[in-house]
């Protein structure tokens, strides 16, 4: 079981899926690891990938071969072969759509 399978097994077992209607048995034990460990483990796994699609702004090719001034994620766009992603990419507008943000 990864890390992420156990967050997801714990807090399914301290019933925070707000869809669950079944009562748990939530004690200080379990509100205190997902404070202190689950939370800022999950915080760090979201800000690492967000930090590698950064915002990229430079002298790029379109697909269409055209050099312009493109706002661009720096970990999809392959400069080498000339195929650019817009920022936001999909990965951060997933991102920010999970954690009800706008794209």
């Amino acid at each position: 079981m990864g890390r992420l399978d156990e967050i997801k097994a714990q807090a399914a077992y301290t019933g925070t899926n707000l869809n669950e209607y079944e009562p748990s048995p939530f004690t200080i034990d379990t509100a205190r690891d997902l404070l202190m460990l689950d939370v800022p483990a999950l915080v760090a796994a979201v800000e690492a990938v967000l930090e590698l699609h950064a915002l990229g702004i430079g002298d790029l090719f379109t697909a269409e071969g055209i050099e312009a001034r493109l706002a661009h994620c720096v970990e999809c766009t392959q400069v080498e072969h000339k195929f650019v992603v817009r920022y936001p990419c999909p990965t951060v507008t997933a991102i920010r759509t999970a954690l009800g943000e706008e794209p």
